[in-house]
C-alpha cells in the first residue's frame, strides 16, 4: 500500500520524500505522480528511423503514472559508425519498505507474456560465457515476491544517464538495465491516472470518531500497483482490470441490536427503563463485488501455485475471487491493531450490556434503544471506481448506545 507524492514537491523540496511519515511503515512504499504532460517534452528517436514525443527524464526519483521507455545501445553501430538504439518498456515501482530517497525499484513487465512480473537478477554463478567472451544472463522475468532481493534494482545517475545495480551482492541485473548508461523517457499515451492524492492514514481524524448519525467517514487512502493484487485466476498474470487500484480506510457505526419500547412487558430485569444486550458479532466480514465472501483456501481455484503464499484469496458464492498481496494483509490488520481492533481467539465474540434508561425529570420515555458497534471499512477499488472487495473490521472495544425518546 502506498502513499503518494507529486514530482513537482519531490523537486521543490528534497526533503518530502524523506519526511514520508514512518507511521505507514512496514509494507508500504512512496509513488511519485506527474499531471504535467508538457514537462521535458521533446522529439527522440527511439530506434531508426523511429521517433516520437515523449518526456525526457534524467534525474531521480522515477515516475509511478508513467511506464518507461528505457533507450540503450545494444552493441551494434550504423553505417556512419553510430550506435544502434533499442528500448524496452519497463514500469518502475519503488521497493516495499525502503526509504523512498533509496532510489530502489522493481522493474514490472507492463505488457505481453510476462505481464506484471518483476524483472530478476540472475546470480554471478548462473552466468554463461558466449565464444565472445560475453557473459549472458539466463534471466527471465517472474511472479514479484516483495522479500527477494534478487528483484530489487539500485538506480543511479551518472554520465548523463541511469546505471541499475542488483541489490543482491552476487546478483546480476538483466541485459537492458546493466549496461554502462541507459536513458528514460515517459509515453504520454502510457499515462496511468490517479484520482486524488494519497496521503496514507489521517491519524488525527481516525480518532475523532463519526457522529452515530453520520455517513461513512474517510480516515485514509493508499494505492496498490496491481502486482499486488489479482482478479479472477493467480496463474494468469494478463489479467490486470486496473493498474492501479484505489484503497480506502472507512468510519462508520453498525447496528448490532435494538429494543422497541413495550408498555405490557419488562424489558430485561424486569424493569421497562432496562435494556439487556447480548449479542454475538463477528469480528470479520469480507464483500467481494457487492456479494457476502470469505477467505478461498483454494486460491482462487489454482491450488499451491508458485505463488500460492504471497497471495491470500477472497471468493464468493458466484464464483468470483480476488487475490491480495500477504504484504497488503499484513498492513491492513496492523492498521486495525494498532487502532485496538483484535482478531485474537474465536472469528466472533459476545457483546453484553445492561443499559438503563435515565430521560430525567419531565421525560416523556423512550420509544426505541439502539447499540452500536465502530466499524472499520477497507475499500478497494478499480481506477475506473468499481468496488471489488470491502473488508471490516468491528471494534468491539467501541461501542455505543443510543435512546430515541417519545416525541
Amino acid at each position: 500500500m502506498y502513499v503518494t507524492r507529486p514530482l513537482w514537491l519531490c523537486k521543490k523540496k528534497a526533503s518530502t520524500l524523506s519526511d514520508t511519515s514512518t507511521q505507514e511503515n512496514p509494507n508500504s512504499g512512496c509513488l511519485v505522480v506527474s499531471s504535467n504532460h508538457e514537462e521535458l517534452e521533446k522529439v527522440i528517436e527511439i530506434c531508426p528511423g523511429n521517433t516520437r514525443k515523449a518526456n525526457q527524464h534524467d534525474k531521480l526519483p522515477f515516475i509511478q503514472n508513467y511506464f518507461t521507455d528505457i533507450v540503450y545501445s545494444g552493441g551494434d553501430y550504423d553505417d556512419f559508425g553510430g550506435p544502434v538504439k533499442s528500448h524496452i518498456v519497463v514500469w518502475f515501482i519503488p521497493v516495499v519498505d525502503q526509504p523512498p530517497f533509496s532510489n530502489r525499484y522493481y522493474a514490472i513487465v507492463p505488457s505481453g507474456k510476462y505481464k506484471g512480473q518483476a524483472w530478476t537478477c540472475a546470480r554471478k554463478e548462473e552466468m554463461a560465457t558466449t565464444w565472445f567472451g560475453k557473459r549472458k544472463s539466463p534471466t527471465v522475468p517472474s511472479v514479484l515476491d516483495h522479500r527477494n532481493i534478487y528483484q530489487q534494482m539500485k538506480i543511479e545517475y551518472k554520465n548523463g544517464g541511469f546505471v541499475a545495480k542488483s541489490v543482491a551482492p552476487d546478483g546480476v541485473p538483466p541485459s537492458f538495465l546493466r549496461k554502462p548508461v541507459w536513458n528514460v523517457f515517459y509515453n504520454n499515451s502510457d499515462n496511468l491516472n490517479f484520482y486524488g492524492e494519497a496521503s496514507g492514514l489521517n491519524t488525527s481524524q481516525r480518532l475523532h470518531l463519526p457522529n452515530l448519525n453520520d455517513k461513512n467517514m474517510d480516515v485514509g487512502k493508499w494505492y496498490c500497483p496491481s502486482l499486488f493484487i489479482r482478479e479472477g485466476n493467480s496463474n494468469d498474470h494478463g489479467v490486470i482490470p486496473s493498474s492501479f487500484y484505489d484503497m480506502s480506510l472507512e468510519q462508520y457505526w453498525e447496528e448490532i441490536y435494538q429494543s422497541e419500547y413495550n408498555n405490557d412487558a419488562s424489558q430485561g430485569h424486569g424493569n421497562k427503563n432496562t435494556v439487556v444486550v447480548s449479542q454475538v458479532v463477528e469480528k470479520q466480514s469480507f464483500m467481494l463485488f457487492g456479494e457476502k465472501a470469505a477467505e478461498d483456501e483454494t486460491n482462487g481455484g489454482v491450488g499451491s501455485g508458485d505463488d500460492a503464499d504471497k497471495f491470500v484469496w477472497f471468493g464468493n458464492a458466484e464464483g468470483k475471487s480476488v487475490g491480495l498481496s500477504v504484504e497488503v494483509i499484513a498492513k491492513m490488520k496492523r492498521i486495525q491493531e494498532l487502532g485496538g481492533w483484535s482478531g485474537d481467539g474465536d472469528s466472533a465474540a459476545r457483546v453484553t450490556k445492561v443499559e438503563k434508561f435515565d430521560g430525567g425529570e419531565g421525560s416523556r420515555g423512550w420509544k426505541r434503544f439502539g447499540c452500536f458497534v465502530l466499524v472499520e471499512r477497507f475499500a478497494l477499488r478499480r481506477m475506473d471506481g468499481t468496488l471489488v472487495l470491502t473488508c471490516d473490521y468491528k471494534h468491539l472495544n467501541r461501542i455505543q448506545c443510543k435512546w430515541e425518546l417519545n416525541e
